[in-house]
């Protein structure tokens, strides 16, 4: 959920970092402020660019997320693991599509669930969650794709090898093609973790085909709190540090 936090700095870092283990015992990462002061989430995202897409899928392992419950309405406290869909790598608007650990306002209670996010160039973004998912390991497999009109898309979700469901299509995003992917990590928390997240990736080219993005590389802030690597083209793994 980029649009909820001011991101001023983009750091690109070598694709190569270690993945710690996991210990959820220990505290986790505080990434909250940058080093401007201001309000900033921690990534750790592969990002792909230079050809020109029309869509964008991923599947991902459900790993275990943890985070107090943080200030609400204001930026709430959040980790999340998720893929990007915009026009460019600036993300000024954008389809969102993942699994996110937070506070729920209507329940009163930290909620872990799949979900999808989008960001018009009018600011009225949208939130829903999908799925109730407990952390369970099982993989999900998510989709966002052209909708019926200009500018639209279909953000679409399955459950372990499920068949597909489109949840919701997009009012007009501006864009109906994209040369900004990312995949990977999310951490707005005073002491947020995640487990190790497996994810795997293809983009939609000319011609319908799905295929591997090509041009990629890392971007991780969170000033040494976050890891990342990437084992093959199209292919993102990330953690906490702890």
């Amino acid at each position: 959920m980029r649009k909820r936090l001011a991101i001023l700095a983009t750091i690109v870092a070598p694709l190569a970092y270690t993945l710690s283990s996991s210990t959820p015992a220990y505290a986790g990462v505080n990434c909250t402020l940058g080093p401007d002061g201001q309000q900033h989430a921690c990534y750790s995202n592969l990002q792909g660019t230079g050809t020109t897409f029309y869509g964008l899928y991923m599947t991902q392992n459900r790993a275990n997320l943890t985070t107090p419950a943080g200030p609400y309405p204001q930026y709430p406290y959040h980790v999340g693991s998720a893929m990007w869909l915009g026009p460019d790598l600036t993300f000024n608007t954008f389809a969102e599509m993942g699994t996110i650990m937070e506070w729920d306002p209507l329940f009163m209670a930290l909620k872990y669930s799949t979900y999808y996010f989008y960001w018009p160039p009018n600011g009225a973004y949208q939130f829903k969650s999908i799925d109730w998912a407990p952390p369970d390991g099982r993989l999900d497999a998510f989709q966002i794709q052209r909708g019926p009109n200009w500018g639209t898309w279909l953000l679409q979700y399955a459950i372990s090898g499920q068949p597909w469901f489109t949840y919701a299509t997009t009012p007009n995003l501006g864009f109906w093609s994209g040369q900004g992917l990312a995949i990977g990590g999310e951490v707005y928390s005073s002491d947020g973790h995640a487990d190790t997240f497996n994810i795997n990736s293809l983009a939609q080219i000319s011609g319908g085909q799905w295929s591997h993005w090509g041009t990629q590389g890392g971007y991780i802030t969170g000033y040494g709190q976050l890891n990342g690597f990437s084992y093959s083209n199209s292919e993102w793994s990330w953690n906490t540090v702890r």
